[in-house]
């Protein structure tokens, strides 16, 4: 198959459900923007206590190890957290943690404004239900099992 008739297709798979017979039967869904820090539709602190209070305190703040050495350069923080930037395991651990700079510029990474050091079912399940509630971005960030090695299954 060549590439352009491939995307030729797939552009116009958009235009399909309106081509057909079903197309009165064909739900059609609006397509809304998750909601942002600084939105007006952003959770408020309470809002954000009552999910830390429900995944039992395991509500974060991350940052990103650069935002801590552009409001505190040449500190003991600073100089820890860029040492911490030479440690891919330090980097997976950490949620504010990334594996990039930016692109030329190319964009800003960011750290989430909150994150949630999930420790059961429970912790996921309320973080969802409140990511989906105020329809908000979510980004999952796995590391692996960090139980004990010795601790059976």
């Amino acid at each position: 198959m060549k590439r352009r008739c491939l995307l030729k297709g797939v552009a116009a798979l958009p235009l399909l459900p309106t081509a057909t017979t079903f197309a009165d039967v064909t739900p059609v869904v609006a397509v809304m923007d998750r909601i942002r820090p600084g939105d007006p539709a952003w959770p408020e602190a309470e809002e954000w206590r009552a999910l830390s209070r429900a995944v039992g305190g395991n509500l974060l703040r991350p940052t990103t190890i650069w935002q801590t050495c552009a409001e505190a350069p040449h500190t003991p923080a600073c100089l820890a957290r860029l040492e911490e930037a030479r440690n891919p395991i330090a980097l997976g651990d950490d949620p504010g943690g990334t594996q990039i700079s930016g692109w030329l510029d190319g964009w800003t990474p960011r750290a989430s404004a909150y994150a949630v050091a999930a420790r059961s079912t429970a912790d996921v399940v309320a973080s969802i239900d409140f990511v989906r509630r105020h329809y908000l971005r979510l980004v999952v960030k796995g590391g692996g099992i960090t139980n004990d090695c010795n601790t059976p299954s």
